[in-house]
């Protein structure tokens, strides 16, 4: 291979040979223009300069146009403009360039090797005489497999429960996890470079007028560093797809409502509860009408003899039919065929009443019983209830083709953290929405004393989303770190570091003291025999109590009565 300087070009021009391609470029807006920079087939380029500002101008602009994953030979720039080049956007991503750099006196050519990860600057490699090199070289290592312990920055904020830090008394913190975290701490052990955390405010990041971002987003899109991990979804929202990329997706996972469990139905309810309200209606109907249909059999029978004195009269045989749907045994049948008939088949009919309903009160009693549950978008926007949790939500309903999302928009307040809405929303009063896996970790801490959970999530959810980690744009970790992160997932082991960093804050939460487990409603019992308490049978009570009200206020009238 053979390099020279056309020194006809003009003052200030690239020529570019790329594949079988011979390009003359005159001008900044022709590097833009006229080349493919992205294609695929465009895996060497050799840049023989005459003047090195444009290239250096270039090096700072227009970051998609640019052969990142090529084997890049720039011929014609001196060594110092050589690492000014290499500290643009474009030459600090690029994995292979070999700067050609004349030497007047000896008349040779010295070749340099960008170091990327390795180190600052261009390192040396061989001297071209003409006709051979001083010494064998590689001229394009592999410069990511091994990184040499070189410094990669991750951006990292705390949110639990999905990332979390422990600190010590004096909030000094000693420890980060999460399965992110794990991740990116093995892809250190297997690429061998050395892990540079840093800590930023909590913030995704939210589009500027100027078309850059704030937060995680922001950082990675001004290649401050090259990796950020804060649960990210693999999303085009707000065109952030054009300022960071992702890595291969580590899960899927799902935009989810929770919202509290229903609280159980009022115990007071339960003697009601077997029947159906059209079956009471039916059971008080024939309660009603029994007595005085008796009364008219009994006296429409008179002329085959003499009944009973206790079933002459309408209200004594009112008593009798009322006693016998309560159960009271009967003392004596009645002398005529036609009102045995009558009362055989009354005892049959409520024999049948009773025992369901004494079969179907005994669950009632025994076990909570919770209103309609929330289910669908609409039920949720039917309830009322507000939603709160963090902007990217209410970016997603607000994109969202479902009316009712969109409705939801009017009641939806933004909250950085959970802790902020966790009274509010224990309370009942409020609902929210994030990650599943976030919300599943969480539900695990909001449960009875019994392990009864107290949180639920809706049937429907948002659509599915991939989660993966952040990466700077071009950068040329992203290949070979997507390929270890696909085998990490396969083997299983990622979801493992989930579950271990999921117990992990279990027991740090516990530590600080922020468990609360709430009081069980009703009695569990470990034998799997449940005692009734008074809370199962207050219902009963309270018509024991009206009976009396009814009582009191029948005598009064009665002693008024007398006195008259």
């Amino acid at each position: 291979m053979r390099f020279t300087v056309n020194s006809t070009f003009p003052p200030a021009s690239i020529s570019l040979l790329t594949g079988f391609t011979v390009l003359q470029l005159i001008t900044l807006e022709d590097l833009s223009d006229k080349i493919e920079w992205l294609s695929k087939n465009c895996q060497g380029a050799i840049l023989l300069l005459s003047e090195p500002e444009m290239l250096l101008q270039f090096g700072n602009i227009n970051r998609f146009e640019w052969a990142y994953r090529a084997k890049v030979v720039i011929v014609g720039l001196s060594l110092e403009s050589l690492e000014t080049f290499l500290n643009t956007t474009k030459g600090k991503k690029t994995e292979n360039i070999i700067g050609v750099v004349e030497d007047p006196v000896n008349h040779h050519f010295k070749l340099y090797m960008n170091l990327l990860f390795w180190g600052e600057g261009m390192q040396p490699v061989t001297d071209w005489w003409g006709t051979r090199f001083t010494r064998k070289a590689n001229l394009f290592p592999d410069k990511v497999s091994n990184l040499r312990l070189g410094k990669v920055r991750v951006f990292v904020f705390e949110w639990r429960p999905i990332m979390f830090y422990e600190r010590d008394e004096k909030g000094n913190v000693i420890g980060k996890y999460g399965r992110d975290l794990t991740i990116v701490r093995t892809l250190a052990k297997l690429f061998n470079y050395t892990l540079v955390f840093v800590d930023i405010e909590q913030d995704w990041g939210l589009p500027l007028p100027n078309g850059s971002f704030t937060g995680l987003v922001g950082y990675l899109g001004r290649d401050e560093g090259q990796m950020g991990l804060a649960y990210l979804y693999s999303s085009g929202l707000d065109d952030r797809h054009r300022v960071q990329d992702y890595s291969r997706p580590i899960e899927d996972d799902k935009g989810c409502f929770l919202t509290r469990v229903e609280a159980p139905m009022p115990p007071w309810q339960n003697p009601s509860l077997p029947f159906q309200t059209t079956t009471w209606l039916a059971f008080f109907i024939g309660l009603v009408l029994s007595g005085p249909i008796f009364y008219l059999i009994v006296a429409a029978s008179r002329g085959e003899g003499q009944e009973y004195s206790q079933y002459r009269s309408l209200l004594s045989t009112i008593l009798l039919t009322t006693g016998i749907h309560f159960s009271h045994p009967v003392v004596s049948l009645p002398k005529h065929r036609s009102s045995q008939i009558f009362i055989i088949f009354l005892l049959i009919y409520i024999l049948v009443l009773s025992t369901g309903y004494r079969s179907n009160l005994t669950s009632f009693l025994t076990i909570a019983r919770t209103p309609k549950r929330l289910e669908t978008f609409k039920d949720m926007y039917e309830s009322g209830l507000q939603v709160k949790s963090i902007s990217w939500f209410y970016n997603a309903l607000n994109h969202s083709g479902n009316p009712y999302l969109q409705k939801l928009l009017d009641r939806y307040e933004i909250r950085l953290t959970f802790e902020e809405l966790i009274d509010e929303f224990m309370a009942g009063r409020t609902a929210t929405i994030n990650s599943k896996a976030y919300l599943e970790v969480l539900s695990t801490l909001m449960r009875t004393k019994k392990g009864k959970p107290l949180v639920r999530f809706l049937s429907e959810c948002l659509s599915t989303y991939s989660v993966g980690i952040g990466f700077q744009w071009h950068t040329p970790l992203k290949p070979k770190f997507n390929k270890a992160i696909a085998r990490l997932v396969e083997s299983g082991i990622v979801r493992r570091w989930f579950l271990q960093a999921n117990e992990q804050y279990r027991l740090l939460v516990e530590k600080e003291g922020g468990v609360s487990y709430y009081p069980d409603t009703w009695y569990d019992s470990k034998d799997g025999v449940i005692p009734l308490g008074l809370n199962h049978m207050q219902g009963i009570f309270a018509v024991f109590a009206l009976g009396y009200v009814f009582a009191t206020i029948s005598f009064a009238i009665e002693v008024i009565t007398c006195r008259r």
